[in-house]
């Protein structure tokens, strides 16, 4: 649905540098492997409302000085989510409850920074990311809450998954 963030750090000699960010998300997860008991046994998907917050730590290398700046780096990042049931699913929730997860994730990242002046610049980035660890916590209820591991589910969970971003940045340096 969204996702808003900022990021902090120092830049060394204009060939390196180490940055922190925090990265809030909104989005919504389908749990397409759940069945549920209406009178018979049917395929449905369950819809979940997803928020995430992301801390990262980044190292970057600037390859080349001038206006048009190639980067290369790596990141490591701590996401936790919350999960609950969405208003879009066609059915009330009973006895659903709530999710929880936590995931330690590292990468790597590409991009090119273009420098207006010192003090301002925009850049393009591409994110990789790889999950080294991960903790699912459900509520007691755990058939009906996001669990993809639960007994109907055999997909990967998100937690556990590779995935990329790509950003859009701009800089102001004070």
């Amino acid at each position: 649905n969204y996702s808003l963030g900022f990021t902090f750090g120092t830049k060394y000699d204009d060939a390196y540098a180490v940055e922190g960010s925090f990265i809030y998300s909104n989005y919504d997860v389908t749990n397409v492997n759940n069945n549920r008991y209406n009178g018979m046994y049917y395929q449905n998907t369950d819809t979940f409302d997803a928020n995430q917050y992301s801390g990262a730590i980044a190292m970057k290398w600037y390859m080349m000085s001038g206006m048009v700046k190639p980067v290369l780096g790596g990141i490591g990042q701590y996401s936790y989510r919350e999960y609950k049931w969405s208003d879009k699913n066609p059915y009330p929730a009973y006895g659903v409850g709530n999710a929880t997860s936590h995931s330690i994730d590292v990468g790597g990242l590409i991009g090119v920074e273009v420098e207006f002046s010192p003090k301002a610049t925009v850049g393009l980035e591409t994110r990789y990311m790889k999950n080294l660890a991960s903790r699912r916590d459900f509520s007691v209820d755990n058939n009906n809450v996001y669990n993809p591991n639960n007994q109907y589910g055999f997909r990967t969970a998100i937690e556990n998954l590779d995935y990329y971003t790509v950003s859009l940045t701009a800089r102001v340096a004070f």
